[in-house]
């Protein structure tokens, strides 16, 4: 079957998907202004499904950040509809590929609502040439990069009696309540805590011609009377239809019956935790290359340990060099999120060779080290500036690296260079570039006394930074030890990490103790200014200079920090006339 639409043909086939096709029953927390949303496209005629990310999050018991709609109503159709309801404002986002923004003005959250759509050839491994409206939902969720966010629901509006079978979805997820039989539960529900029942199971009373706007019915819309697609002519909304919107609740969200239609087995995948591609995996990632870096984020941060299915798996590991494709940007945006994910660690080992090719720093340190970051990634605190210091840090099995200053800097040069390339923020940069010098240099644990140590750091850096090396630390420390490679023989093990928990304890106590105390370690804390040292010159019958006022400030907060005086105006003084007297 095949469409043309300016010189671009798309082709497809459906041959198959609609004797795949699952249908289930649910009850969903849904905001307000989404469900507003629904009712109104719906009120004028036209289908309206929530889809994608914001059901499958729903469905793992997450708490969606967006929320999407797919429907058949054409970009200019809803800009027409939504303009007379004042509760809503119209924002002209993606209106080639179909998409309009509709923001709830009460809340200010942004819905996108697209057009059902074909999608032409991906010849630049980015996007496509060219799109095309399509007619139905079940082809709008063929072009979708993976089963699990190939999943739309639509509201239910008759009631539903099922005598023995009350499908709800609640707060913990999916369950049956009053059920005497759970033969028909699909295989693996049961292991996410998640029960649903099946449309076409035998135990279910409902049917699927009970409901109306069944997605694989064959509409004419060419002779739809509900609008004319030349004037846009709409169906005008029932009577007091502006006076029944959700939105006018107190409450944010509703509890809403909805139908599930789920036609390249999401549901499955979403029991069997994995992440399959919607058709031919290397085709998929052949079209947009980003959905690469998309199938591994997903399995990083999606809760209960998601898995590459492994045509999906493969497919990463034979196209990665066309991650050249995409724009460093994207690139970064995805890996960011990874990165932050809660199985971070697990992924970066398994997807080694696709981080060695958008991070080639990283192929530098050894087997071990690598090793020991994935690991500690797996403790740290969810911050993409501790989690990329911990990711490219040396410390401790790169010897080569850390201990060699040309080397090191070498490496420091090429972090900055890759994270500038793939567009990171200049703070992220420079901070996550300064944690990854300051772990790279161990004095303060060598030093005769940490606390004068911790306070030549906070004089030239400030107390973030430094709390967060010493985090970083804690975050090393119990990675070794849980690794237990501390009772390691090898050759690279002879010598132990230059920090150990005693001395990482006794850092935390100085430091503690000099916040709480207020204790000086900057110019700024000095109980003396340059004025005052203006002043003591000229009582000797000399004058300074700037440079020399810069230089005696500086000697005087040494001589504090190293407990030679203490921070009192007439200590200081008497060693700023000691100084003075000898310039």
């Amino acid at each position: 079957m095949k469409w043309a639409l300016n010189s671009c043909v798309i082709s497809c086939n459906f041959a198959n998907i609609s004797q795949n096709m699952q249908s289930y029953i649910l009850s969903m927390q849904i905001p307000n202004y989404v469900i507003d949303i629904l009712k109104i496209l719906e009120s004028h005629g036209f289908e309206a499904y929530i889809v994608g990310g914001c059901v499958r999050d729903s469905l793992l018991g997450l708490s969606p950040k967006d929320w999407d709609i797919t429907s058949n109503a054409e970009p200019m159709q809803t800009q027409q509809i939504f303009s007379i309801y004042a509760d809503f404002e119209v924002i002209p986002i993606g209106l080639k590929y179909g998409t309009l923004g509709i923001r709830d003005k009460k809340g200010g959250n942004l819905v996108e609502i697209t057009t059902y759509r074909f999608e032409g050839e991906y010849k630049d491994g980015r996007r496509p040439e060219c799109i095309q409206f399509a007619k139905t939902l079940q082809e709008d969720l063929s072009r979708r990069d993976f089963s699990i966010n190939a999943l739309a629901c639509r509201m239910l509006h008759k009631d539903i009696k099922t005598e023995e079978h009350v499908i709800l979805w609640a707060d913990a997820g999916l369950r049956v309540q009053n059920s005497k039989n759970l033969d028909s539960l699909p295989n693996g529900l049961r292991g996410l805590g998640r029960n649903v029942w099946n449309l076409d199971s035998s135990n279910c009373h409902i049917k699927q011609s009970e409901t109306s706007n069944n997605p694989n019915s064959k509409k004419d819309f060419s002779n739809d009377k509900i609008l004319d697609s030349k004037n846009c002519t709409l169906n005008p909304a029932p009577a007091q239809m502006d006076k029944n919107l959700d939105s006018k609740n107190s409450a944010t969200h509703s509890s809403i019956n909805m139908q599930l239609f789920d036609y390249h087995n999401g549901i499955k995948h979403l029991c069997e935790r994995k992440i399959a591609c919607v058709g031919n995996a290397q085709e998929r990632f052949l079209e947009d290359s980003l959905r690469i870096m998309r199938a591994i984020r997903f399995a990083s941060v999606l809760p209960f340990s998601f898995q590459l299915s492994s045509q999906t798996k493969e497919a990463v590991f034979l196209l990665t060099q066309k991650l050249s494709l995409i724009a460093n940007e994207r690139i970064q945006i995805e890996f960011t999120k990874l990165l932050c994910g809660q199985y971070a660690h697990r992924i970066l080992s398994i997807y080694k060779s696709v981080f060695f090719f958008i991070l080639p720093p990283l192929k530098i340190l050894n087997a071990m080290q690598l090793n020991h970051n994935f690991e500690a990634l797996s403790i740290a605190p969810k911050n993409i500036i501790l989690r990329l210091s911990l990711l490219f840090c040396p410390l401790p099995y790169a010897k080569d690296i850390y201990k060699n200053r040309e080397k090191l800097q070498k490496y420091l040069c090429d972090y900055q260079a890759i994270c500038k390339q793939l567009h990171f923020d200049n703070k992220t940069i420079q901070r996550s570039q300064t944690l990854l010098q300051l772990l790279c240099n161990t004095e303060i644990f060598t030093a005769q006394n940490s606390k004068i140590a911790l306070k030549y750091l906070l004089s030239q850096h400030d107390i973030e930074i430094i709390s967060q090396l010493i985090l970083l630390y804690v975050v090393l420390q119990k990675t070794h030890e849980a690794l237990g490679e501390s009772n390691l023989k090898d050759s690279i093990l002879q010598e132990m990490p230059p920090y150990s928990k005693e001395q990482l304890y006794a850092i935390t106590k100085d430091l503690n103790e000099i916040i709480i105390n207020k204790e000086c370690y900057k110019l700024s804390q000095l109980s003396i200014n340059g004025i005052a040292l203006q002043d003591i010159a000229k009582s000797m019958g000399t004058s300074l200079q700037g440079k020399q006022i810069g230089i005696l400030l500086t000697k005087l907060l040494h001589a504090v920090i190293e407990e030679e005086i203490p921070n009192t105006f007439h200590s200081l003084e008497s060693r700023a006339r000691f100084y003075i007297a000898r310039l």
